[in-house]
């Protein structure tokens, strides 16, 4: 009964303790190739390695960071921000899977722009920086049932997320709205969707209802009907669902898609795509599988311990036997 016991509480502990830390999905991730006559390319690693570093680093401490090095003969402009809200651990959490994440997926890369659950990673050159966002873009909702009740649901939506994209911009929000509507559906009960809206803080307004206003026409376009889902549209994100998924801090993804459902661009070619996608399946199957030996070895100790006491207890009791026999 012990040993149940004492194992139930090791795997409750364990579980919560892999929904507290488990790594933030990875959303949407651009990585720019550098040129093909771009010198020394050892050394645009390191500077790389460097500049994401120092972002990540930094960002935890102030959830918005930006810096501006030189490269060459090109000038850099790097910014990460953690979703306002996000607690320290969280954001130094999403700060090291990004930086993991990057160093991985985007070596010898001229820019990078990466959405994570919970935080955003930019590092761009100033010579493109007015276009870097073009043709950016992710969506996930596929595995998603459709709505029975469309014709009252996609009003509801729409309404939805226009007001989220209003109270995006309002000053005090820095970028990032959330809410809920309420509607009857045809069964005459009570529904919700719930939505959210998140824009890089660098945008000025008008970028960013711009932004949020093409990601809302890819979710209808994509999403139209399922009962969730989220687009990643440059420096903006949009999601909805019929679950609440926020909850002031960390977003569930669950249910919008599998873990590790994004994009990732490096250059044009396919092969190149596919083995960035394993990489990111790799590492999440292999911390999986590290906290399940972890786990394993816990309870093997605990069970032999607890024998080990048994042996002793029964140990006791036959020489006070044998006492009592003399």
């Amino acid at each position: 009964m012990t040993l149940f016991l004492s194992s139930f509480f090791i795997l409750s502990m364990f579980s919560l303790s892999i929904n507290l830390t488990s790594p933030p999905h990875l959303l949407s991730l651009k990585c720019t190739p550098s040129s093909s006559n771009q010198t020394n390319p050892h050394r645009k690693i390191d500077f790389m390695k460097t500049l994401v570093d120092n972002l990540t680093s930094e960002a935890p401490k102030s959830q918005l960071i930006t810096l501006n090095t030189t490269f060459g003969q090109e000038r850099y402009t790097g910014l990460m921000q953690c979703r306002p809200g996000l607690g320290p651990k969280y954001c130094t959490l999403c700060a090291k899977t990004a930086r993991c994440a990057i160093s991985s997926l985007c070596q010898n890369s001229n820019s990078v722009s990466a959405w994570f659950d919970g935080c955003y990673v930019q590092i761009l050159p100033t010579s493109f920086f007015n276009n870097a966002y073009t043709n950016i873009s992710n969506h996930s909702c596929s595995s998603r049932a459709s709505n029975q009740d469309p014709d009252r649901f996609l009003p509801a939506l729409g309404t939805l997320l226009l007001k989220l994209r209003a109270d995006v911009n309002i000053a005090t929000h820095r970028g990032f709205s959330h809410g809920e509507i309420v509607y009857e559906n045809s069964n005459r009960s009570v529904s919700k969707i719930y939505g959210l809206v998140e824009c890089v803080r660098s945008l000025s307004p008008r970028e960013c209802d711009s932004c949020v206003e093409r990601a809302i026409d890819k979710l209808e376009f994509y999403c139209s009907g399922k009962n969730g889902g989220f687009v990643v549209y440059g420096p903006c994100l949009v999601r909805f669902d019929v679950s609440k998924f926020y909850d002031g801090g960390v977003v569930s993804y669950a249910g919008v898609g599998e873990m590790g459902n994004f994009s990732v661009w490096e250059g044009e070619n396919e092969n190149e795509n596919y083995w960035g996608r394993k990489k990111i399946v790799v590492a999440y199957w292999g911390g999986g599988v590290a906290c399940l030996l972890v786990f394993v070895l816990l309870v093997s100790l605990l069970r032999r311990t607890v024998l080990n006491r048994a042996k002793v207890g029964t140990s006791v009791v036959f020489a006070e036997f044998d006492a009592n026999i003399r």
